[in-house]
């Protein structure tokens, strides 16, 4: 478990008091969730808590941290800050908290996702969708939905996300396409939904 008193008051000094309500309530979910997932409550907490600790870096910088820790992102994810905030995160909280390469994972795959993700990685990425701060046309249902089914939660997630980013004619990250195609025949497929 990390320090989380030291990560909060990092969290308050670098994030904006939006961000901030947004990665607890994403840290609370994300501990609700990894109950149904299977993960370990406390790690998926910590998870959720520093999940975003460079979503507020600029493009210019985030590109920075990249070279200096030697982080290598897909083309699609160098479009923008929005999407290289989960590998640099993973880096900066490794670097000031150590937490755990399981956390450190977590925190990389939160937006794009993958395939064959963890109970922990599952976890953090549907808190980032569902946390109460969040307001968009779907978040209702999918909130209804996680109450249900977790993997049917995750996987409608990761379907919206892709119809969004296609129309609105952004790129889209093969790995989201590929996470969701393994959450259909994988997880889901498995448990008999479709």
């Amino acid at each position: 478990m990390i320090d989380r008193d030291a990560a909060l008051a990092y969290l308050k000094e670098h994030l904006s008091e939006k961000r901030l309500r947004h990665s607890l309530g994403c840290a609370k979910t994300a501990a609700k969730l990894a109950v149904k997932f299977g993960a370990d409550v406390e790690k998926a907490y910590d998870t959720g808590l520093l999940h975003d600790i460079t979503r507020e870096i600029c493009y210019e910088d985030q590109l920075k941290i990249c070279a200096e820790y030697g982080i290598i992102v897909a083309d699609e994810e160098r479009v923008s800050a929005a999407l290289l905030h989960a590998p640099t995160g993973a880096a900066i909280a490794d670097k000031l908290f150590h937490p755990g390469a399981d956390v450190c994972s977590a925190i990389r795959w939160h937006t794009v996702a993958k395939p064959d993700m963890t109970p922990l990685e599952m976890s953090v990425c549907l808190a980032d969708y569902i946390e109460p701060t969040r307001h968009f046309k779907t978040v209702e249902k999918l909130r209804e939905t996680a109450a249900r089914d977790v993997y049917r939660a995750l996987l409608d997630a990761l379907s919206g996300t892709i119809i969004h980013i296609v129309r609105d004619g952004e790129p889209l990250c093969t790995q989201t396409v590929r996470a969701r195609n393994w959450l259909l025949q994988t997880v889901t497929g498995n448990r008999g939904v479709t």
